[in-house]
């Protein structure tokens, strides 16, 4: 082969590979979701699942993405930024995930009872909620000692605690089994039970709420996205999550909880990543926006 040839044949190679790792990153900032007609007036909010500590973080396991920019850790620094980009989303409050015995960890608790007071220095305040969510199928939990303690921690205090018709929770995920019964001042909400579990049918609405599933690999951490087909909720180019999100908005839900922000082992983020950059975040924004706008009157000017 030739020099000028050879010199061609670099140029496309090189051509090709810069289009190949640049596409992720390609610019979704004119992203917008199509109208939906709502009932006027009805404003519902939007919720987000949140690993403060992912195990897919501590395994180093998932290689095909990663969050941009990576982290390790719960420092101030990703909280802030965390927080910012979820406020920049449209969410309106955030359930940490915690295993029982994490949150159990003096250290683990100086970073909650942190993230609670810069949620609440946020511009537009964020609302925190903790939900147990133990690792194993099955794990039991007697109710009375999990809200003492939850009361005793003073998460039940914070200004921006979750509250539901003015009195704040603690949430359980469906795996957990609850013994006894609970007479004090506090609320729990037992995912499965009260609200709908995250498995349950795509769309039910149970008492007010529902969840957004942005993608699921079934389980498999290690199945690669392309693989679509093998995905319980494909991630493609977030066609079933816009679709999701699009049907969410026009049932009578009036909290609309995603999943998730950064659950890279089951493949549900949306946060910032080495995969599709901010595809699945803007996906989220545009949608939330015309909630926004549809509630602002006609001489409220919109934020750019």
């Amino acid at each position: 082969m030739n020099l000028p040839r050879l010199l061609l044949l670099v140029l496309v190679l090189c051509f090709f590979a810069a289009s190949c790792s640049l596409d992720p990153f390609r610019d979704h900032s004119g992203l917008t979701a199509a109208p939906i007609p709502r009932p006027s007036g009805r404003r519902p909010e939007f919720w987000v699942e949140y690993y403060p500590y992912p195990c897919w973080q501590q395994q180093n396991s998932i290689s095909y993405a990663r969050p941009v920019p990576d982290y390790n850790g719960w420092t101030d620094i990703r909280m802030e930024r965390d927080l910012a980009r979820l406020s920049a989303a449209g969410f309106q409050a955030v359930l940490l995930f915690f295993t029982p015995e994490h949150l159990a960890k003096a250290t683990t608790l100086e970073r909650v009872h942190r993230f609670y007071a810069l949620a609440a220095a946020q511009a537009m305040p964020l609302r925190v909620g903790i939900v147990l969510s133990p690792m194993a199928n099955e794990f039991t939990l007697q109710l009375d000692n999990a809200m003492t303690f939850f009361r005793q921690q003073g998460f039940a205090d914070k200004t921006n605690a979750l509250k539901f018709a003015g009195t704040a929770l603690l949430f359980f995920d469906q795996n957990v089994k609850l013994l006894g019964q609970y007479q004090g001042a506090l609320g729990y909400v037992h995912f499965g039970g009260y609200w709908p579990a995250r498995s349950a049918p795509p769309g039910q609405v149970q008492r007010g709420f529902t969840w957004v599933i942005a993608a699921d690999n079934g389980g498999n951490a290690h199945l690669l996205p392309k693989y679509h087909d093998r995905w319980a909720v494909p991630r493609g180019q977030g066609e079933q999550f816009t679709d999701a999100l699009r049907q969410a908005l026009l049932s009578p839900a009036e909290i609309i909880c995603v999943s998730s922000w950064n659950n890279f082992n089951r493949g549900s983020f949306i946060e910032p990543n080495s995969l599709e950059y901010d595809l699945f975040f803007k996906i989220f924004q545009a949608h939330a926006r015309i909630v926004t706008d549809s509630s602002r009157s006609p001489a409220e000017p919109a934020v750019p």
